[in-house]
């Protein structure tokens, strides 16, 4: 799990990407389908923290393109 990330999105971009952002938990449980994955983190934070990266700048006040997250997370 430490060595997995996954990407903290929006949620409309996570409803048209239907939870890729999350897919890493669907591989410890392939039976989860992925409109339950959001819950899954909810319920279990320690899985919802780990290699979270997020396309939100706090500190603007917006979403960066996946470029300036590259930046970022170099």
């Amino acid at each position: 799990m430490h060595g997995s990330s996954h990407y903290d999105l929006p949620g409309v971009l996570r409803w048209f990407t239907a939870n890729i952002g999350t897919h890493h938990v669907h591989h410890l449980c392939s039976r989860i389908p992925y409109h339950r994955l959001p819950e899954v983190l909810r319920d279990h934070p320690g899985l919802r923290d780990i290699g979270r990266l997020t396309l939100w700048d706090q500190r603007q006040g917006r979403l960066i393109s996946f470029q300036e997250m590259d930046k970022l997370y170099r």
